[in-house]
């Protein structure tokens, strides 16, 4: 802290306000995406289990009912994002988005060789381009 108001050395007065401000919106928007998450949730268990018997169902409404609970999961890892902020969250978010898309559509040859390449650039930048939390402590102890 470089003065009395307790502004973070190298920041401004309206950087930190405005830094708060940006913070305190993604904390709205968080909650209410995981509003949002709970009702669709509700809404599907309840189609599910009390309108439609699971012994009648189609191939086309396991594949609708499969496409919602995933866009549910990466409902709830962008909340993850958004609360965390962190690289590897982004990257999370990213596989399972383009798994999502995989699993669901239906896709041609081509397009699944370019979802398969990129989750596993994916996966390639998540383990080469991170550092491991013990490395990082390491990292900041030597500086």
């Amino acid at each position: 802290m470089d003065n009395k108001k307790g502004i973070p050395k190298g920041r401004s007065y309206w950087g930190t306000f405005f830094g708060k401000v940006v913070y305190t919106i993604e904390a709205v928007a968080s909650v209410v995406i995981i509003l949002v998450i709970l009702v669709m949730l509700y809404n599907l268990i309840s189609e599910v289990a009390f309108e439609n018997s699971l012994r009648d169902m189609e191939p086309e409404g396991f594949t609708r009912f499969l496409a919602d609970i995933l866009a549910l999961i990466v409902g709830l890892e962008f909340v993850k994002l958004l609360t965390r902020q962190r690289a590897v969250d982004l990257i999370e978010v990213m596989q399972l988005a383009v798994a999502r898309q995989m699993i669901v559509e239906h896709l041609s040859m081509k397009e699944i060789i370019i979802g398969v390449t990129a989750i596993a650039i994916l996966f390639a930048a998540r383990k080469y381009l991170f550092l491991k939390e013990s490395e990082a402590k390491e990292l900041h102890e030597d500086f």
